[in-house]
């Protein structure tokens, strides 16, 4: 039966009020999530994974098997060995990959290295948020037999600042000759480092808020990386 002409019915009514009720509900949800600090994409991954959706994982923005340095700029002193990336000099290098450096990556990602050996020397560093190449602005994750543990620094136009702006001691730490996943995750103003996927420092600095991914070695330092990802956080 037809309705009267020129009147929408009640069920085509009720089925358009309910429609308008749910998007406005899931919007606020939405809000209020994001307000809380809760990732969108970890919440989808959950609900995909529950409902048989298979493995979801982060995006990756940039990622480098170490094949060759063609990604990497200033990347005298570092050589390809057996497919990883490490270095053959004394004293300070530092390379920086050009895909974060070119291409728009978020202001919050996670870098990660997947493979770190260190044989001999002082430690190596991740330099994440860069601002620029020359001079090295931004800042660096790194072991430092200096403090006798990790650290995180600044870095303002060439310069390292002292004193770190945090550091944790960890004087036992086995870093010879051991291969370490090296993970530094960059959210806000807070940063968390983890080695082996164990959390093992946190700070925070309201500097800079974006930026690009490098490598650091001085002194006698020798070391072998490879596999590094920048990824969303999941």
């Amino acid at each position: 039966m037809r309705g009267t002409p020129g009147k929408t019915t009640q069920h085509g009514q009720g089925v358009v009020e309910y429609g308008l009720i749910l998007v406005l509900a899931v919007g606020v949800v939405l809000v209020v999530l994001q307000a809380l600090g809760v990732s969108l994409q970890d919440v989808f991954c959950r609900v995909a994974g529950g409902l048989g959706g298979g493995v979801c994982t982060a995006g990756k923005y940039c990622t480098e098997s170490f094949d060759s340095l063609e990604n990497w700029a200033n990347s005298t002193g570092w050589t390809i060995q057996e497919g990883k990336a490490c270095n053959t000099k004394d004293g300070e290098l530092r390379m920086y990959n050009t895909c974060s450096q070119k291409n728009k990556i978020p202001k919050d990602y996670v870098v990660t290295v997947d493979s770190a050996v260190l044989y001999k020397g002082n430690g190596y560093g991740v330099f994440f948020r860069q601002q620029s190449t020359n001079p090295t602005t931004g800042y660096v994750f790194q072991y430092d037999p200096g403090y006798k543990g990790f650290i995180f620094r600044k870095w303002v136009n060439g310069w390292e600042l002292s004193p770190p702006f945090a550091v944790k001691a960890a004087p036992n730490f086995d870093w010879w000759n051991t291969n370490h996943k090296i993970k530094v995750e960059v959210k806000g103003s807070t940063f968390r480092a983890y080695v082996d996927d164990e959390l093992v420092l946190t700070g925070t600095d309201t500097t800079y808020t974006e930026g690009g991914v490098g490598l650091r070695t001085w002194d006698s330092t020798r070391v072998c990386l490879d596999d590094l990802a920048i990824s969303d956080i999941p």
